[in-house]
C-alpha cells in the first residue's frame, strides 16, 4: 500500500477492513521522501501493531539504487512499482489504498492460476482513445502505437533476453488490436516475485528509463503486465472484464449504464458473482479532493458519504471492445461510463462493509486532524 498524509483515513480504515475479513498477514504501507508525518504514522502504528511503514525512496537512495535527484519521480503512482521491487515479501498483493474491499486479499493466493504463474492480473476500463497504449510513436519511419513501438524498441539483450514473438496473450488482447488506450488496471496487483525474477528486472528498466522514452501507461497501470510480457514469462489475467459502481443518480436515469468508481470480481469460474473491491475513494474519503482541511462539518460529510453509497455495480461480464466511444459528441458518455453493460445489487454484506469503512475512515479522521493539531500542523 503506497500513501501520502490526506490518504491516512482510507489507508488505516483499509487496514481495519482487511482485519475485520480475516487478514493478519504483514501489511507494508510505502511513502517517498517523507510523505507521511510523524503524526500519520503514530496513528497508523496505534491502529495496527503488525505494519511496517517504509520510506522506499529513502532506501533505494541509501542502497544506491537511485540517485537523490531521481528520487522524487516515485511519489504518487510510480511509488506502486519501486514498493514491489524493495519488498523483502515473496507473495505480494498491492493494494491502493482507496479500495474498498469485500474479501480477504489472502484468498487470491488460492486461485489456482497464481499458483502456476505467480500472477493475478485485473482488466482496466475498455477505452478506445487515441491516448497512452494508443499514442503514435514513430519507429525507423513507421508509426505505430505507443504499445507496439515499446514491443519492438525495448533494449532486450541489455537484460539477457531476446526479441520473441509476442505472446498469445498480446496478440489477442484489446489494445494490441488498437481497441483500448488501457488493459490493466493496477488497484490491486498479485504477484510471487520469486517465480518473476527477470519480470522484476524489466519492471524496473520500465519504470527507471523506458517510461520517460515513451508514454505508454496513465501512471504505474500497465509497467506490471508489460514487464511480464516483455520478460516473455506466463502470466495470468482474470477471467473476468472490469465492473463499476454506480453513482447517485446512475440507477434511476440510466440502470444499464454505471459511471462510478472501477471494481473487480473475484477471478474464480463461479456460477455467481463474488465482488472483490471497488476502487472509488469518494465514496468514503473524509476529504474533498484529499484536502485535510475540507473537513469542516464531521456530520454533515459522514451524512453525506452515507446517502451516496452505492447499492449496484455493472454485471458481471468477459471483457469485449467498448460498445461506444467515450465522449462521442453524437452520444456523449464519459470514459468512466460502463455503457450498456447491465447492473447486478451489491450484496447486503458488501453494503455493511461500505458503510463500516465510512465510520472508520471517519473515526481516523478526526484522530488525524487532533493529532495534527497537537503537532502545530
Amino acid at each position: 500500500m503506497c500513501l501520502f498524509d490526506a490518504m491516512v483515513p482510507m489507508a488505516v480504515s483499509l487496514v481495519l477492513e482487511l482485519r475485520a475479513l480475516g487478514n493478519t498477514d504483514l501489511i507494508q504501507m510505502y511513502h517517498c521522501n517523507g510523505e507521511l508525518s510523524p503524526s500519520s504514522q503514530r496513528i497508523i502504528y496505534m491502529m495496527d501493531a503488525h505494519v511496517q511503514i517504509i520510506d522506499g525512496c529513502v532506501a533505494m537512495v541509501e542502497a544506491g539504487i537511485l540517485s537523490s535527484g531521481q528520487a522524487n519521480d516515485f511519489r504518487s503512482f510510480w511509488i506502486k512499482p519501486l514498493a514491489l521491487v524493495h519488498t523483502h515479501l515473496d507473495d505480494v498483493v498491492l493494494i491502493d489504498a482507496d479500495d474498498l474491499v469485500f474479501q480477504d486479499v489472502a484468498l487470491l493466493w488460492d486461485v489456482p492460476e497464481y499458483k502456476e504463474t505467480g500472477t493475478i492480473f485485473f482488466y482496466d476500463r475498455e477505452i478506445p482513445k487515441h491516448q497512452y497504449l494508443q499514442n503514435d510513436f514513430t519507429v525507423n519511419g513507421e508509426v505505430m502505437s505507443n504499445l507496439k513501438a515499446l514491443y519492438h524498441t525495448f533494449d532486450y539483450e541489455s537484460l539477457g533476453l531476446k526479441k520473441t514473438r509476442p505472446s498469445d496473450h498480446l496478440i489477442q488482447s484489446l489494445a494490441w488490436a488498437g481497441d483500448t488506450a488501457h488493459e490493466q488496471d493496477s488497484s490491486i496487483v498479485v504477484i510471487n516475485k520469486t517465480k518473476a525474477p527477470k519480470a522484476m528486472e524489466v519492471l524496473w528498466r520500465l519504470v527507471t528509463q523506458d517510461r520517460y522514452r515513451i508514454g505508454f501507461s496513465y501512471g504505474d497501470k500497465e509497467l506490471f503486465w508489460l514487464a511480464y510480457e516483455l520478460a516473455h514469462t506466463p502470466y495470468f489475467f482474470s477471467m473476468w472484464a472490469n465492473t463499476g459502481a454506480a453513482r447517485p443518480g446512475n440507477m434511476k436515469e440510466h440502470p444499464d449504464t454505471l459511471c462510478g468508481g472501477l471494481a473487480q470480481w473475484m477471478p474464480i469460474p463461479s456460477s455467481e458473482s463474488v465482488l472483490l473491491h471497488i476502487n472509488g475513494g469518494y465514496i468514503f474519503n473524509p476529504y474533498v479532493d484529499h484536502d485535510i482541511a475540507s473537513l469542516k462539518n464531521v456530520e454533515e460529510r459522514l451524512n453525506q458519504l452515507l446517502a451516496d453509497m452505492p447499492t449496484h455495480v455493472s454485471k458481471r461480464r468477459k471483457r469485449s471492445k467498448a460498445l461506444i466511444k467515450p465522449e462521442d459528441p453524437d452520444n456523449f458518455w464519459p470514459q468512466e461510463c460502463l455503457y450498456k453493460r447491465g447492473s447486478e445489487a451489491i450484496r447486503p454484506a458488501d453494503i455493511e462493509s461500505i458503510k463500516r469503512r465510512i465510520h472508520n475512515a471517519m473515526m481516523i479522521a478526526k484522530i488525524q486532524i487532533r493529532e495534527r493539531k497537537l503537532d502545530g500542523i
